[in-house]
């Protein structure tokens, strides 16, 4: 049972954030200030506090972390698009069309690698 009364000095801007908590949760600022103090323990600021100092290290790594994944989502797209142009059909047509028109004799190339496949078979 309530029956104790606090008065609380604050500034205006405390005032305001209290009142706009207190709305979110759809409480009274009383049972919004209530259930802060309710929520923490004393030495649970002092942990804050430790946790605030290494927090410049964790964004510094978070950072590095984002930079890594768009590298890697980079590179996964430039190779799936380096994949695509590889099986088009366009990229088969023009090294088809260079290779007929690199002046190799085709049908030397075939008696040659027929030659040491019968050899290899016979050996």
């Amino acid at each position: 049972m309530k029956s104790e009364r606090m008065v609380l000095l604050v500034t205006p801007e405390e005032k305001a954030r209290i009142a706009a908590g207190a709305e979110k949760l759809g409480v009274s600022a009383s049972e919004y200030v209530r259930q802060l103090v309710n929520a923490f323990e004393p030495g649970d600021l002092a942990a804050l506090a430790e946790l605030e100092a290494f927090w410049p290290e964790v964004t510094a790594a978070m950072d590095g972390m984002h930079a890594s994944l768009d590298r890697a989502v980079a590179t996964l797209e430039a190779g799936e698009a380096r994949r695509a142009h590889l099986t088009s059909d366009e990229y088969r047509e023009q090294v088809r069309r260079e290779l007929l028109e690199s002046g190799i004799d085709w049908e030397a190339a075939r008696r040659r690698f027929l030659g040491r496949a019968v050899d290899q078979e016979a050996a």
